[in-house]
């Protein structure tokens, strides 16, 4: 973390606001999604923080508010302090703590909020190639979907069927597993060393497609 020595000591009680307020809002997110009550605790929590910024959380928490904050920034960065936790040793080791999500569950919803808002920013410009018949507007659905594939097997990334999908929902919710087991479960059938994130992630983007499949 780098500091500019002319605002070094501003900067610092900026931070040390961010770390001591952060834990109070994991509490504020844990009662707002009921957490110990909520089954779907972990999934509600996950699909809230990637449809929402750090600041549009801190304003529905009304953070500066409440922790006497007055830069929107400084609220930012609380809000993603909680998520993220603090863990450097070397930095303020007094204020360490666990965040709400691990750092590859953090990592990943930054991945999908940056394919997301990437998506809304280009939708005009998408309109226009469309009607030029340029890019990859200019492919049909079979080509943009193999290019898709052949793109995300190069990343090392697994294709998630429906049936896949499924049956995550059938051993976490029919059987009443824990995201742990289910990872192990599906790990167990099909041969992958698939993380709980990961697995929690993937049901999370694509249960919706089952419902319109059921349709």
């Amino acid at each position: 973390m780098s500091l500019h020595p002319p605002h070094e000591k501003e900067q610092l009680r900026a931070i040390e606001i961010q770390l001591a307020t952060a834990p109070t809002i994991q509490k504020d997110l844990k009662a707002k999604f009921g957490y110990g009550e909520n089954i779907f605790f972990e999934l509600d929590l996950i699909e809230y923080r990637i449809n929402n910024s750090l600041l549009d959380i801190a304003e529905d928490l009304d953070v500066k508010s409440l922790y006497g904050i007055e830069k929107n920034e400084v609220a930012r960065s609380s809000v993603g302090y909680a998520f993220r936790g603090h863990h450097n040793e070397d930095f303020m080791p007094d204020y360490q703590f666990n965040g709400l999500f691990s750092e590859e569950m953090n990592d990943m919803i930054e991945e999908s909020r940056y394919i997301k808002v990437g998506r809304e920013n280009g939708h005009i410009g998408g309109l226009k190639a469309s009607k030029l018949g340029v890019g990859v507007h200019a492919l049909t659905p079979e080509e943009r979907i193999e290019n898709g594939r052949k793109g995300l097997e190069a990343q090392g990334k697994h294709l998630w069927s429906l049936e896949e999908i499924a049956e995550l929902g059938e051993l976490k919710y029919e059987q009443g597993l824990t995201w742990n087991d289910t990872a192990s479960k599906m790990n167990e059938k099909y041969d992958k060393d698939w993380t709980t994130n990961q697995v929690i992630l993937a049901y999370q983007r694509n249960k919706h497609l089952l419902d319109d499949e059921e349709e």
